[in-house]
């Protein structure tokens, strides 16, 4: 096994979803991928494309988008390395119902459907381990509509930054991620708000000691906080 391969190896073993897969799984899958390299901004994989398999990212990053009705797009979440993405339509095989954009250059790691299949098939136990991370989003998806009619557009804006911040498919308490290359325009559209609104909102968490705003990048200094904030009756 080369350099290269031995750094992917651990890369993916260190993540949380496949550091919790048995070992034979995990085997199974190292062995049954392709890297693929991306320039910046290339597509992944379309909204309403055909469904591809899983994909882990080794370097750079995954954008999540969902296009909608009047042309703009929801980021919904961000995939970094280590982390996995494509497990919708791998459960069920019909069509993306997003896209998966290559941020910067990005190196991914993609197991064809088929053999996602073949490896997590064997019995119910491990096909379970594939359906967790899409419940965890089915979860998000009700909170965020609750959200939108219960909680302050600060709240939301909160709670979006914790989210863009962690793997979208995990429950997840730990670190935020610093988030960069966000655009003020991409957060607002994830709240339903105009970009002057938000960045009133971010400048207000800035002053507080939330967050730190800067060329392109947010950066979290108070999850607790920032999470209290959101959470808050």
């Amino acid at each position: 096994m080369g350099s290269s391969e031995l750094i992917t190896d651990g890369l993916l073993r260190s993540g949380k979803w496949f550091s919790r897969l048995p070992k034979d799984i995990q085997a199974a899958m190292l062995t049954s991928g392709r890297m693929r390299q991306l320039v910046h901004r290339k597509v992944l994989f379309e909204q309403e494309s055909e469904a591809s398999g899983l994909h882990a990212v080794i370097d750079g990053e995954i954008r999540i988008h969902r296009l909608v009705r009047n042309g703009s797009q929801f980021m919904m979440g961000i995939i970094r390395p280590g982390e996995w993405t494509g497990f919708l339509s791998c459960l069920d095989g019909l069509p993306h119902s997003y896209a998966g954009i290559g941020q910067r250059a990005t190196k991914v790691f993609t197991i064809p459907r088929e053999s996602v299949l073949r490896i997590f098939e064997r019995d119910v136990a491990t096909f379970r381990l594939l359906l967790e991370p899409e419940l965890v989003i089915s979860r998000k998806l009700s909170r965020h509509l609750t959200d939108l009619s219960t909680r302050s557009l600060a709240q939301r804006v909160a709670s979006r930054l914790s989210e863009l911040g962690r793997w979208a498919y995990s429950e997840d308490d730990g670190p935020i991620k610093p988030l960069k290359q966000v655009s003020q325009e991409e957060l607002a559209a994830s709240v339903g708000a105009t970009r002057q609104r938000v960045n009133a909102i971010l400048r207000d968490f800035q002053s507080r000691e939330f967050l730190k705003l800067g060329y392109g990048s947010i950066v979290i200094l108070n999850a607790e906080a920032l999470e209290s904030f959101a959470s808050a009756d």
